[in-house]
């Protein structure tokens, strides 16, 4: 794993350690964190806006997750595992919304990451039966 998505993974692992923690007591949260590599200064206007205008839905998953963007674009979507190994990717051309088959994945916390307008956007999320 490289070295900046490493620090990204520990700076959003310190960050949800309390989540964590929920989590192994069956207490799930709908929560999903935003880490955003960069700072949003150096963005265009209303970039930031769309950056966190971004839909997950739902949180915790079990067989499909969607994902809505603000508008229309070719992303990349990365889903990694809570130790930072990559476990899906997806590519969509010209589109807003993905639907993601994540019923393959075993019960867990993933990370999820696209890039937009440059910035690398990471939110988490659980998958349970």
């Amino acid at each position: 794993m490289n070295r900046k998505l490493q620090t990204l993974f520990t700076i959003i692992l310190a960050a949800s350690l309390s989540y964590s923690v929920s989590y192994a007591k069956g207490l799930v949260a709908n929560d999903a964190s935003v880490a955003v590599s960069g700072s949003s200064t150096d963005l265009p206007q209303g970039v930031d806006d769309e950056i966190n205008s971004v839909v997950f839905y739902p949180n915790p998953v079990k067989d499909f997750m969607t994902i809505r963007f603000p508008k229309k674009g070719n992303f990349t979507i990365t889903i990694y595992n809570i130790i930072g190994d990559k476990v899906m990717t997806k590519s969509v051309m010209d589109e807003s919304e993905v639907h993601l088959d994540v019923s393959d994945l075993q019960n867990g916390l993933y990370f999820i990451s696209y890039e937009f307008g440059g910035k690398v956007l990471t939110k988490r999320f659980s998958k349970i039966l």
